[in-house]
Formats: C-alpha cells, structure tokens, sequence
C-alpha cells in the first residue's frame, strides 16, 4: 500500500510506512502538535496534568523551531536571511495583539477550558493543514547534501 506524498494524512502514512514524513512536513507536524498540546492545558485537572501538557508543548515546539530555523537558512539566501528571518519575527510576534485582544472575550462567552481546548483543536488543525496548500511540500521532494530531503543546496558566493 502507498500513500501520496500530497495528499491529507501524507507525513503521517509516509512516517508510519517508512519512518521519514520529511525534514519539512515533520516540522509542521511538530508545530500542529504542540499548538494541539495546548487543548492539554484546558482539559488537566490535576498539576501533574499540566506539567505534561507544557513538556509536550515545550518539546514539540522546540523540535519544529529547529527544524523551520533549518529549512529556512538552507532555503533562503545568505544576502536576503537576516530580512526574511525579520519578517518571519514581525509576523509571529506582530499577530499577538490580536490573540490577546479576542482570547478575553472568546473565554468570557465559552469559558477558559473551553477556549483553551479549542484554541488547540483549531490551531493544530489549521497549522496541519498548511501542508496540503499547493506548492508547501515541494523542498521535499529535492535530496540536499547527504541524501538530507531538504531541498537544492545553498551556494554562497566568495567576494574574494
């Protein structure tokens, strides 16, 4: 049995099938588990409970920054780095206003569990989703350095 590398549910038939679901599509997968790691904060009851949704936040979250810092410094120009990396930093920490802005009203109306639970069911899927827009998972179908699925290697120009 095959599975599409494009098609819903690929990274995790392809991960399943033959333990890589590529460099890219297990980043996302990391991101869209942490951010459902989140529903874990609203569903605990006991401390215990919530340390463990913060640890497989933290983790899942670490390993897919590690992996979007990779790609990205294999992907983009050494000239144009330091200003996609400053947009990429613009954008995430730019939107927090408007997630603090609506979390208060959206808990008021649901209730905080409520809210937390559904900010990781909506948030996790949207992330997850990402990857089946068109053209998402193209760098992986590229061998870079070492067989790594990264996508075409990076050449820095010398200025000797």
């Amino acid at each position: 049995m095959t599975a599409s590398r494009s098609g819903p549910g690929s990274s995790v038939t392809t991960l399943a099938r033959d333990g890589n679901a590529g460099v890219f599509g297990g980043g996302v997968n990391g991101e869209a588990g942490a951010t459902l790691a989140i529903a874990g904060y609203g569903l605990a009851t006991a401390a215990w409970q919530l340390m463990l949704a913060c640890l497989l936040f933290n983790a899942l979250e670490t390993a897919g920054t590690i992996v979007w810092a990779t790609v990205k410094q294999h992907h983009v120009p050494s000239a144009m780095l330091g200003r996609v990396s400053s947009l990429d930093w613009l954008i995430s920490i730019g939107l927090l206003p408007i997630s603090f802005a609506l979390t208060a009203p959206v808990a008021g109306v649901l209730g905080v569990r409520a809210t937390l639970v559904g900010a990781g069911i909506v948030g996790g899927a949207i992330t997850l989703a990402a990857l089946f827009l068109p053209g998402m998972r193209d760098i992986e179908d590229v061998q870079g350095p070492q067989g790594a699925v990264l996508g075409p290697k990076r050449t820095v120009a010398s200025t000797n």
